[in-house]
């Protein structure tokens, strides 16, 4: 009866003896035990219990009628979009980001993995048994770069631009190679020389002066 959809209670109504010694033998002789969710989609199943609930809730009002719901979610007004808001200043969302968040880059970004499945083509890390990588879709030519080759300054421009968005610019690296690459954010940024000197530094911590015996007596 488990296995064609019936529930361990229905299982247990049946023969007459309690839930948990349902689960105990299905447990015992090897079989599978369905979810709270399976268990109930499973019941939908029979032809009889379905006929029977819907049977119960023809010509009954909604369960939800005259509930006042909270909305848990956080409601955005668009009032207080853009200028109308009290932290506007004055647009200074780059246009990488902006480019980033678009549609199109999430569809050039899934064509760089599974054209390359998932594998970096630097180290060859691919996701196995035991092994998680994060992997990123790599502009081999810096998205910046290409703002600046072509002229880019607004996100319609962008869009139009088919070599912004040519999967020959991009490869599927792992993490950790990503961080060694060139165009690796904090990469991009000039460092600052290291001043080296072959003198000795001295120090500047202050001796404590010696204590003689008799100050100390």
């Amino acid at each position: 009866m488990y296995l064609s959809g019936s529930s361990c209670l229905h299982v247990a109504e049946h023969f007459g003896i309690t839930g948990n010694a349902v689960s105990y033998h299905l447990k015992k002789f090897g079989v599978p035990i369905r979810s709270a969710a399976e268990d109930s989609a499973a019941r939908w199943l029979d032809p009889e219990f379905r006929a029977n609930q819907i049977a119960k809730r023809t010509g009954k009002p909604s369960g939800a009628l005259g509930k006042n719901w909270k909305i848990g979610r956080r409601v955005y007004k668009p009032s207080l979009r853009g200028s109308g808001n009290p932290n506007w200043k004055g647009g200074t969302t780059s246009l990488g980001f902006t480019v980033r968040s678009l549609p199109e880059y999430a569809v050039w970004r899934m064509s760089i993995f599974k054209r390359d499945q998932y594998t970096c083509v630097l180290c060859g890390a691919k996701n196995r048994k035991g092994q998680k990588y994060v992997f990123d879709a790599d502009h081999i030519r810096p998205l910046a770069k290409l703002f600046e080759d072509h002229g880019i300054t607004t996100v319609d421009e962008a869009i139009c631009c088919a070599a912004l968005w040519d999967t020959n610019n991009g490869r599927c690296l792992c993490r950790a190679c990503h961080k060694k690459t060139e165009t690796w954010g904090p990469n991009t940024k000039p460092r600052k020389p290291r001043v080296t000197s072959s003198e000795p530094v001295e120090s500047t911590r202050r001796k404590a002066p010696r204590r003689s015996r008799k100050t100390a007596a």
